[in-house]
């Protein structure tokens, strides 16, 4: 059983060793998955290097585990994106990103699941996207967004399938700076840094300990998850929030007639009304608190 109990008296540390682990990675020639592969190294895992067609995956995997003896972790990582509107998008553009994100991602999937169920275990981890999640602004990229929110599903999915052979997991980037995201336009860039509540994107070397994390002992309780590394962009409300107060900004300088103005100040004023009302529900709260704390001798 792939979630059955590990060695609870391990040193905590150990639960992360990847020592003697055979663990494959596709699309591991640069950006994410480059320093993925890094990172399972790293941990001391054997790591095998995959880039394959679609046909090929289960002819390479089979012979890697013939090579090795197992298959313990399989990272299907491939993707590509392609900033073009839905109404521009042509058939080929649309295949191509299907072909690549969603169709390789479930016939690397299959591939893997086949040996897994076969040996008795195994370990499958999905890069996916916020994009998956969430719609992207200011870059027009339904394509790309489908085809993640697809892995998404599919990882739960096989997560409940394979229960009794394998773990499934996902891992959601946010913004990284890879090639690929340094080649689009700067003011798409720009308009990105202004929404990541970090006001920075992740350097890829920084999701490794997230695959090292999911390929690990360490999460032998966790499948079917997706973690989302992203310094909370995916938060609906902190990005209402953002867009609430700039809209506001943008009110009050664009107000040149009485009528905004007043406007302007009214929706200030509700602000400030509604701030200081929690404040005073906070405040009463913690005087209560206080109040009991003390009837009550604990400290």
């Amino acid at each position: 059983m792939p979630l059955s109990a590990p060695d609870t008296s391990q040193n905590v540390l150990s639960l992360f060793s990847l020592k003697e682990k055979v663990v494959i990675v596709t699309g591991s020639s640069r950006g994410i998955g480059l320093h993925a592969a890094k990172g399972i190294a790293e941990a001391g895992g054997d790591v095998r290097f995959i880039i394959a067609l679609c046909f090929m995956v289960s002819t390479v995997f089979t012979q890697i585990r013939k090579d090795f003896g197992k298959v313990d972790v399989v990272i299907a990582n491939s993707g590509v994106c392609m900033h073009v509107s839905a109404l521009d998008t042509t058939v080929a553009q649309w295949m191509r990103i299907q072909n690549v994100n969603y169709n390789g991602a479930f016939y690397t999937a299959q591939a893997a699941g086949k040996i897994f169920k076969e040996q008795g275990f195994g370990n499958l981890i999905f890069t996916a996207s916020i994009s998956g999640s969430i719609v992207n602004i200011p870059q027009p990229q339904a394509a790309y967004n489908a085809s993640k929110a697809g892995v998404i599903q599919l990882a739960k999915s096989l997560a409940m399938e394979w229960i009794d052979f394998a773990r499934v997991n996902i891992i959601s980037p946010g913004y990284i700076a890879t090639d690929m995201v340094s080649s689009v336009k700067k003011e798409w860039r720009d308009k990105w840094h202004e929404v990541i509540p970090a006001e920075r994107m992740a350097d890829p070397a920084e999701l490794k300990g997230s695959f090292v994390f999911l390929a690990s002992d360490a999460s032998s309780y966790i499948t079917g998850h997706n973690l989302v590394v992203d310094v909370r962009f995916n938060s609906f409300k902190k990005r209402w929030l953002l867009r609430i107060c700039k809209s506001l900004d943008e009110l009050r300088r664009v107000a040149t007639c009485n009528l905004w103005q007043r406007l302007s100040t009214c929706s200030l004023y509700f602000i400030i009304i509604i701030g200081h009302k929690s404040y005073l529900s906070l405040k009463n709260d913690d005087q209560s608190s206080e109040e009991s704390t003390g009837k009550s001798g604990v400290h």
